[in-house]
């Protein structure tokens, strides 16, 4: 909960201070309401280290370092934030691959979260670790072929109706790199 509200107030911020409509009471509000937020995800105890939970308040560090480099903490946060996702995805991902609960909705779940953060990260001239991209590659084999021809995951383990193709502009860059993926996300239209 505290990693979504850390995303939303940075989201809120940064988008009210670019318009020029942010009070300043409620900045520096929310400045403060941020930085403590910032502290409560960087204390180890409020650290979900062994499941996809952490990718949330990972990510949330990470985005308060990125976005409010004036904190004392922000560059240790930011440091502790990508070493946090590296460890995330090399706990929560098997050296095949696939997502370490087997379930085709999961597998997405973590490869959708590591994508975002992965374009986010390049968009906003943020490095990532090696390790951590590397992971995130080694996902695509098993999303290439655990589709259906229909466009659908299978529904094992605990997994959900899904159809990835709806989110195809956050798989932009993965076809664009591997065209077997193009082609099953595109039910064969493009890619080969």
């Amino acid at each position: 909960g505290a990693a979504f509200r850390a995303m939303v107030l940075v989201d809120d911020y940064v988008k009210l201070q670019r318009s020029h409509v942010l009070p300043a009471d409620l900045g520096t509000a929310l400045v403060k309401s941020i930085e403590k937020l910032g502290g409560f995800l960087a204390n180890p105890i409020n650290f979900d280290a062994g499941y996809n939970h952490g990718f949330t308040e990972a990510s949330a560090l990470l985005l308060i370092a990125a976005n409010f480099p004036s904190f004392v903490e922000s560059a240790t946060w930011q440091q502790l934030a990508t070493s946090r996702l590296t460890s995330l995805m090399q706990t929560t991902v098997g050296a095949d691959g696939v997502e370490i609960e087997r379930s085709p909705f999961y597998h997405f779940y973590v490869f959708d979260f590591a994508l975002q953060v992965e374009n986010w990260a390049t968009a906003n001239s943020i490095t990532l670790p090696a390790a951590f991209l590397q992971r995130v590659q080694s996902m695509v084999r098993y999303s290439t072929d655990i589709i259906w021809p229909n466009g659908q995951i299978p529904l094992i383990g605990s997994s959900v109706r899904l159809k990835p193709a709806g989110f195809a502009a956050l798989y932009a860059g993965v076809e664009k790199d591997d065209p077997q993926f193009e082609y099953v996300l595109t039910g064969g239209s493009q890619g080969s």
